[in-house]
């Protein structure tokens, strides 16, 4: 019994947490998306951040969202619209610092990246 409980807890841990960031992760590729779709139409890059903040439920003074948005050009000289995202956040489990007990490095925080690519509509 003494073995089983903390493999048990790890396994679920480590279950959560995987669930946790493949979510950020989907959310922020549809942001991406989103965002690459809505610099395609209009090009303007405060709606770029609004649909992107909306979509991840972040308010826009928020540092956890690294944005890059490449708008289609006036002129038609570039074929795509594309939006760059990064997001960092926290583990909420604190698995990270229970596998630094074991001799790993301590993993509480991690980087997600995703982008966006949509067709300039001119």
């Amino acid at each position: 019994m003494a073995i089983v409980l903390p493999l048990l807890l790890l396994i679920v841990l480590g279950i959560i947490e995987f669930g946790i960031g493949w979510n950020r992760q989907l959310n922020l590729t549809e942001a991406a998306h989103e965002g690459a779709r809505v610099a395609a139409l209009n090009g303007d890059q405060a709606a770029v951040a609004q649909t992107v903040n909306r979509i991840l439920g972040v308010s826009a003074d928020n540092t956890q969202v690294d944005m890059s948005v490449s708008a289609c050009a006036l002129d038609g000289t570039d074929d795509n619209a594309t939006v760059d995202l990064t997001l960092f956040y926290d583990s909420p489990t604190g698995l990270g610092s229970l596998m630094a007990s074991f001799g790993g490095r301590n993993v509480t925080s991690f980087e997600l990246h995703a982008t966006g690519v949509m067709p300039c509509v001119g």
